[in-house]
């Protein structure tokens, strides 16, 4: 199946069903970022919603962003990701993140924001266009049947597929801490660029340790290529 044929909302809602099906897992798609910080605070407390994503502190415009909850068969809440368009104006990616990481910081981490920095590597100061923002991706680790199954790889490609038909992106990138990035969770979501030492958050208490990062990012003809691939070839 060509990449144009899955741009369109009927596709979108069988791909939807199809991973309930295949899960056993509900997937819901919106665009009202108060509705969704209201189903994190009800069913995800212990983090709260990342400050690109809450509509108190940075509002999103409709038409320029989506997010994506899933739920267990007993109606727990079990999975959440968002993205948003990043207002980058002629900036290249790595011209804006050198001037607006601080915009970006992991949720429910008290930093330091002074002394975190971000450092732009050769990728991100070639992208121009129109950029979005991937972030939000948690899948509760207490529910062991989640994983190893697949899911969080066909999460993740259903919400490229997502941005693709609603955004229309030049690019999607995003952070990964180093402990998640180097076991491969950038592969496994389908990131097919992952540029190592692009952020460090430094944490309050240095004792904690700081945060560091990898930028992960796919340009728009990255985004083809990988949906072009079939869902059950990336599964083998």
């Amino acid at each position: 199946m060509s990449v144009h044929e899955i741009l369109n909302e009927p596709h979108l809602m069988a791909a939807q069903i199809d991973l309930q099906r295949r899960f056993n897992f509900h997937v819901t798609l919106g665009d009202d970022f108060r509705q969704y910080s209201a189903i994190i605070a009800k069913g995800r407390a212990q983090q709260p919603v990342g400050l690109p994503f809450d509509p108190g502190h940075s509002p999103i415009d409709a038409g320029q962003g989506f997010w994506l909850v899933g739920h267990t068969p007993d109606g727990v809440l079990a999975h959440t990701q968002a993205m948003r368009v990043i207002d980058n104006g002629s900036s290249s990616l790595g011209e804006y993140m050198l001037a607006n990481f601080r915009r970006y910081p992991p949720a429910g981490v008290a930093l330091d924001l002074a002394r975190s920095r971000f450092r732009a590597g050769p990728g991100p100061r070639q992208i121009n266009g129109k950029i979005c923002y991937h972030g939000e991706f948690w899948l509760d680790r207490t529910r062991a049947q989640l994983h190893g199954t697949g899911l969080s790889g066909a999460l993740a490609r259903f919400a490229f597929m997502v941005a693709l038909s609603r955004l229309s992106p030049d690019c999607v990138f995003g952070f990964m801490p180093n402990a998640v990035a180097c076991k491969g969770f950038a592969a496994r979501q389908g990131y097919m660029h992952a540029e190592p030492g692009a952020v460090r958050w430094q944490r309050q208490d240095e004792a904690a340790g700081v945060i560091e990062g990898f930028l992960v990012y796919m340009r728009r003809e990255d985004l083809t290529y990988f949906l072009s691939i079939p869902a059950q070839d990336m599964a083998a």
